[in-house]
């Protein structure tokens, strides 16, 4: 094949580029003119509005008599509103005139007058004359007892002064008046000392746990000591939380667990203590178990706490805040600090 020279190349490009040339401007001839009446009618119909079909008008008529009626109602209550919050004039002391008149009494003077009367007023005269009816006299066999000498005036207490509470029901009246009265009264305790007073319950209930739970531990110590010992029952194993709450001796707990040994040994400790029946070796008689039990049972947290730590330092030289046992009494005052737990810090 022979080779082109340069000019012969170049000649031949712009041959190409002069063929192709008509079909790109036919190409571009071919795009769509966004400035042809065409397009603008397709955008007109476009934008034009879409017609509405049942279910949209329906819902569009409801939704304008929705709020159609929501502006009627609330018109309707302010107006209301306004009216009873404004008393006709002459309202109530027309009210006033119309309860203190006596219809009767006018009837049956207006009667002895000769002046005409209505055919209804005539008809509920006679009536009332024929059932002994007595201008100033009630109906009925006459009382031996003294009587009011002017009728009982009408219950005016739903009516306000202003007129202004008139909805008010039987009763209603006097008991709003007492709690605007109590609500309108100073308190009696500032808030600060209203704060102090929570913080006291609130320590002296942690105070009472904390009592318990020492009381509990001291009650299971004593009671494993006395059965060791050979002690079948000691007034100071009772644990009168454990009693029902209608018992005379039922001491309410601030604790959530039950007696150390469960309920059902506390209870029957306590059914043992009360009955006046039997008596265990190294036990009292029955008649002073009873009551040493409901002695005990009737003391504080605080009154058998003392008790039993007093009871186990004594009888065991026991020391229930060092939680040790002393081999005697001399080594327990020589290391215990005291009897009570603030000395143990």
């Amino acid at each position: 094949m022979k080779k082109r020279s340069l000019a012969e190349a170049f000649q031949a490009s712009l041959a190409d580029d002069e063929a192709s040339a008509p079909s790109a401007i036919q190409r571009d001839s071919d795009e769509e003119d966004y400035m042809s009446d065409a397009m603008l009618a397709m955008l007109e119909r476009r934008d034009a509005p879409r017609h509405q079909t049942y279910s949209e008008r329906r819902e569009r008529q409801w939704r304008e008599e929705a709020e159609r009626q929501r502006a009627e109602m609330q018109e309707a209550e302010i107006r209301r509103s306004n009216k009873a919050g404004r008393p006709l004039a002459g309202e109530w002391a027309a009210r006033r005139e119309g309860l203190a008149t006596d219809r009767l009494a006018e009837a049956a003077d207006r009667a002895d007058r000769a002046q005409p009367l209505g055919a209804g007023t005539e008809a509920a005269l006679r009536m009332m004359k024929a059932m002994g009816y007595v201008p100033g006299q009630a109906l009925g066999t006459p009382s031996t007892s003294d009587a009011l000498d002017a009728p009982l005036a009408p219950d005016q207490r739903w009516l306000s002064a202003d007129g202004r509470r008139k909805k008010l029901g039987v009763g209603h009246a006097d008991l709003s008046r007492r709690i605007a009265q109590a609500a309108e009264a100073p308190r009696s305790e500032d808030p600060a000392s209203q704060i102090e007073a929570f913080r006291q319950q609130q320590a002296k209930a942690a105070h009472e746990r904390h009592n318990e739970h020492l009381l509990r531990a001291a009650r299971k110590t004593c009671r494993e000591c006395d059965e060791a010992h050979g002690w079948e029952y000691s007034p100071l194993w009772l644990d009168p939380t454990c009693l029902p709450s209608s018992h005379p001796l039922y001491s309410e707990s601030v604790r959530t667990s039950e007696n150390e040994r469960g309920t059902a040994d506390a209870e029957a400790l306590w059914l043992y203590a009360l009955r006046d029946e039997g008596a265990p070796r190294a036990a009292p008689p029955p008649n002073e178990r009873r009551v040493d039990a409901e002695r005990f049972g009737a003391l504080s947290v605080a009154s058998r706490l003392a008790l039993t730590v007093a009871y186990l330092r004594e009888a065991y030289y026991y020391c229930l805040y060092c939680g040790h046992q002393y081999s005697s009494e001399l080594e327990l005052q020589q290391l215990c600090p005291g009897p009570s737990e603030d000395e143990h810090g």
